[in-house]
């Protein structure tokens, strides 16, 4: 039961990149079927075990977290709104712990990661096919079906890092292992095309520090694998220069302008002070869970999830998410270089993308922070719950990829 539960992890993780894309009438998104599926075979190969591998700090802070998120139910503003947000949140912490629970090992923590890949490259591809269609999602700009292309840009983002970590790797650990090295190079280019597409300038800017994690490690890869990943590049920014629109173009090149003060990044800034106001009125406390559109001058998110979470939640919320990320980022600090250059590059490129966006209840965000906890130090051994240092195990495969500390990869 433990290895179905798996697999349809595996699934589910798969549609969440595009999980308003695959609907079913009568029964709503794939993903959450497949969230169904996962949670009830969870459950069940819970029960035939008698036992949950014990939770980190992070969980009980996310529980803590989720349990303020449900509180403030007594003094929302819009108690129908808050209701259905808690309920979120309550799927989103279910989710951390079914990845806690269930990526014990290398193995499986990688798939993990590929079927995030794969998930986000959907996506992309899903978003050229409706370029090609003229199909536009508003503006001129363009996403998968049912997807803001926002968010779909900033999943885009957060899937390079991951893509180029799983390309570098040599695991021998499946027989396809080859063919995915060369998808996981291909979704570089084809992700950069699906966030210009986007029109999106945030999920632009979150996608540059991937670049930081991709030219010192170049020296890792064989020279086949250099030469390959140079030809997708080329080719790549050639097929941009057929596929982008000029409006396009003409959008993101104004990221520099709206940056320096030229613009109000899209009526963010006039979002922003309103929810400022709003925090001053209710500092401690704030205005309900998923309240603020309700009250705000436009109708709309505060586009800030930090913002968002402070003046929905007060203080004492935004205190647990800030705690939440600093345990994660303290974790990552723990890792082996090639992991931690990982793990930085996708919370730096997650923080980014999330100060213009509210994107603190979206799964991409718990997923993240999920698989950072699940990922482990080899050197560490046994964890104290019992667990083999899972995503490493103490013996790994013969060749395995290391980063000497002038970050120029050598193989053992």
């Amino acid at each position: 039961m433990r290895k179905i539960a798996t697999l349809l992890l595996l699934v589910f993780i798969f549609v969440i990149p595009t999980e308003k894309i695959l609907l079913i009438p009568g029964l709503g998104s794939v993903a959450r079927i497949a969230g169904i599926l996962t949670m009830v075979a969870w459950m069940a190969s819970v029960l035939l075990r008698g036992s949950i591998r014990p939770i980190t700090h992070l969980h009980s802070v996310m529980l803590l977290f989720v349990l303020w998120q449900a509180a403030s139910i007594f003094w929302t503003v819009d108690s129908d709104a808050t209701l259905a947000r808690v309920i979120t949140w309550i799927q989103l912490a279910m989710l951390i712990i079914l990845v806690w629970d269930l990526v014990t090992t290398r193995a499986v923590l990688h798939a993990s990661l590929q079927a995030f890949v794969l998930g986000a490259l959907f996506g992309a591809f899903g978003t050229i096919y409706n370029y090609l269609n003229a199909t536009a999602f508003v503006y001129g700009r363009y996403s998968a079906a049912g997807q803001h292309s926002v968010n779909l840009g900033l999943i885009l983002a957060i899937g390079m890092p991951i893509a180029w970590y799983l390309a570098i790797q040599k695991d021998n650990t499946y027989r396809l292992e080859k063919w995915m090295r060369v998808v996981n190079f291909l979704y570089l280019p084809v992700a950069s095309i699906g966030i210009a597409l986007t029109g999106s300038r945030g999920a632009m800017i979150a996608a540059l520090p991937t670049l930081f994690f991709i030219l010192p490690t170049l020296g890792i890869l064989k020279p086949w694998a250099r030469a390959l990943f140079l030809v997708l590049a080329i080719s790549g920014a050639y097929a941009a220069t057929l596929l982008v629109p000029q409006s396009s173009i003409d959008r993101l090149a104004t990221a520099y302008s709206e940056l320096t003060g030229g613009g109000n990044l899209t009526g963010r800034t006039l979002i922003w002070n309103d929810a400022i106001n709003r925090v001053m009125e209710n500092p401690v406390l704030g205005i309900g869970s998923d309240a603020f559109s309700s009250i705000s001058q436009s109708g709309l998110v505060a586009h800030n999830s930090f913002l968002s979470v402070w003046v929905e939640t007060g203080i004492i919320g935004l205190a647990l998410f800030l705690s939440i990320l600093l345990i994660a980022t303290r974790h990552v600090f723990t890792l082996p270089k090639l992991e931690r250059r990982l793990w930085l590059m996708v919370l730096t490129c997650w923080f980014l993308g999330v100060s213009a966006l509210t994107f603190e209840h979206h799964k991409p965000t718990w997923l993240v922070l999920a698989l950072i906890m699940a990922t482990r130090n080899p050197n560490s051994g046994h964890t104290s719950d019992g667990y083999l240092s899972s995503a490493y195990p103490s013996a790994p495969p013969v060749d395995i990829i290391e980063l000497n500390d002038d970050a120029v990869g050598r193989r053992v």
